[in-house]
C-alpha cells in the first residue's frame, strides 16, 4: 500500500511542478504588465508637463512679460532621435519622435486643443510611434523665430547659445533662453529662442494640421 502511494506521488509531483510553473508565470506576466502601463503613464504625464511648461513660458515672453529660462526635457522618456523632416521614414524602423511648433487654420482642431474658439491658432505638438499630444500655445501665429544670421537677436555664440527658428526647425530638449526683441518697427511678435549648446535641427514640415 505505501508502495502505491508513493508512486501516485511521484507521479503527480511533475504535474503539480507545471501547474506552479504556469502559475508563476501568469504572475510574472501580469507584474511585467502593471510596470509597463505604470511607465506610459509616468512618461505621458512627463511629456504633457514639459509641454505645458515650454507652451507657458512661450506665451509669457511672446505677450511681452520679460525673458524666461527653461529646461525642455522629457527624460528618461525620450526617443532615441528627434527629427521631424524624416519623422514618417524613420518611424517604421527606429525610436524617433517629433516636437514642433505649428499653426492650424482649421477652426475645428483649433476648439479642440484651445480654450476658445479661433478660426488659426499656434499648437506645440509632440508626436512619436506611440503616440501623439498636443498643445494649445497663446501666440500670434505670425510670431517670429529669427535663426541665426537674421540680425533680429544678439548674438550669442560665444556663450555657446544658439538661435531656433521654431517654426522651422525640430525643438530640441535641453536648456532654453527666450527674449522678446524690443522693436517698434516690427509688424509681427519677435522672439529669440536660445538654445545652449546646440545648433538647430534643419526641418521642413513646421505646418500641419494638430491632428
Amino acid at each position: 500500500m505505501r508502495s502505491r502511494m508513493n508512486t501516485k506521488g511521484q507521479e503527480s509531483a511533475p504535474f503539480e511542478l507545471l501547474i506552479a510553473v504556469i502559475l508563476m508565470g501568469f504572475v510574472l506576466f501580469a507584474g511585467y504588465q502593471a510596470i509597463g502601463r505604470l511607465h506610459e503613464q509616468t512618461c505621458t504625464n512627463t511629456i504633457n508637463a514639459a509641454l505645458e511648461s515650454m507652451g507657458r513660458n512661450l506665451q509669457n515672453v511672446a505677450t511681452g512679460k520679460g525673458t524666461a529660462q527653461i529646461h525642455f526635457s522629457f527624460s528618461e522618456c525620450s526617443a532615441k532621435i528627434n527629427d521631424c523632416e524624416n519623422f514618417q521614414a524613420l518611424s517604421q524602423t527606429g525610436d524617433v519622435e517629433c516636437v514642433r511648433l505649428l499653426d492650424s487654420t482649421d477652426p475645428n482642431v483649433c476648439s479642440s486643443f484651445c480654450s476658445s474658439a479661433r478660426s488659426i491658432c499656434s499648437l506645440l505638438q509632440y508626436k512619436s510611434t506611440r503616440n501623439t499630444f498636443t498643445k494649445c500655445v497663446d501666440i500670434s501665429p505670425s510670431t517670429s523665430f529669427p535663426a541665426e544670421g537674421s540680425g533680429q537677436c544678439p548674438d550669442r555664440q560665444a556663450d555657446d547659445w544658439y538661435l531656433q527658428d521654431f517654426t522651422a526647425s525640430t525643438i530640441q530638449q535641453g536648456s532654453y533662453s527666450f527674449l522678446k526683441v524690443s522693436d517698434l518697427t516690427a509688424s509681427v511678435p519677435v522672439v529669440c529662442a536660445y538654445l545652449k549648446g546646440k545648433k538647430p535641427i534643419s526641418s521642413d514640415d513646421g505646418q500641419d494640421d494638430g491632428s
